[in-house]
């Protein structure tokens, strides 16, 4: 009879769960819920700086794969700051158009007259860029466009590795005509 009693015994406020000890696979879920909101918003970024550094090394290291390694950033550092170069342009056509557009002048346009130069002498003459002689005039390049501004939105979704649907928030096959 004892045992039956006390099975019937009430539950002590004590024994009862309570938010500070009850389940902790909310607080779980919500964060892993952030780390990976975290993740997608941080790698384009991320992703976008690896480029960079990658094609500066090359660029930096001249020779055969340096003035397309060059070339690419800066192609790049326009379109992520609203200008992109159509891929039917020249390396002369897309200079204009990036000096145009993010109006450059003085040094800067000068740097990229002189890597325009650099680039179409290694591409059509063989003439492969010696070490250390890109990577200035693609840096002045890409300070002075960037000077222009950065938006936030940039930053985040740089153009150049995000494809525009993303960007826009559309699904690639709503561009779809079919």
């Amino acid at each position: 009879a004892r045992a039956r009693a006390h099975a019937r015994a009430p539950r002590r406020p004590a024994d009862r769960p309570t938010a500070a000890t009850g389940s902790w696979w909310p607080l779980v879920v919500a964060l892993l819920l952030a780390a990976a909101v975290l993740a997608v918003v941080l790698t384009p970024g991320l992703w976008r700086r690896h480029q960079y550094s990658r094609r500066a090394g090359l660029a930096r290291a001249g020779g055969d794969g340096a003035a397309a390694a060059a070339w690419d950033e800066v192609l790049a550092a326009s379109r992520d700051h609203g200008v992109p170069v159509p891929p039917g342009d020249t390396v002369r056509a897309a200079a204009d158009r990036i000096t145009e557009r993010h109006g450059l002048s003085g040094r800067p346009a000068e740097a990229l007259r002189e890597l325009a130069g650099r680039v179409e002498a290694s591409w059509y003459g063989g003439m492969l860029p010696e070490p250390g002689t890109l990577d200035g005039p693609v840096d002045e390049v890409r300070t002075a466009i960037a000077a222009g501004g950065t938006s936030l939105r940039a930053r985040v979704l740089p153009a150049s590795v995000v494809p525009e649907a993303v960007r826009r928030g559309r699904r690639p096959s709503d561009d779809d005509p079919t």
